[in-house]
């Protein structure tokens, strides 16, 4: 999500966004990338599509870095808040504000 924000706010030339969102579908949107995230096969040939008719705007990833928040907010962060991790981790950090 942050790799997104920053390219959104990239003030460059065409070529040099062509290569960063290159970049970002590399590492993040293509199947098997090393930190792939989880979206529906037609978002992921949306983003690839544009990127590979060189159509890229800064606005190339903005309907999956909405999809990936809702995946957070509604999916990821409620699970986790359910773990024992999240009481431990909780219980840490309430007893680090606590001694500040």
């Amino acid at each position: 999500m942050l790799e997104v924000k920053r390219f959104q706010s990239l003030a460059s030339s065409p070529e040099t966004l062509q290569e960063e969102a290159t970049r970002i579908y590399e590492s993040y949107i293509a199947p098997q990338s090393m930190f792939e995230v989880n979206l529906d096969s037609e978002d992921r040939e949306k983003v690839m599509e544009v990127i590979q008719e060189r159509r890229t705007t800064q606005n190339v990833f903005e309907n999956v870095r909405v999809k990936v928040f809702n995946i957070i907010k509604h999916d990821s962060v409620p699970r986790w808040r359910a773990t024992s991790d999240f009481e431990v981790a909780w219980g840490n950090y309430t007893a680090s504000k606590e001694s500040d």
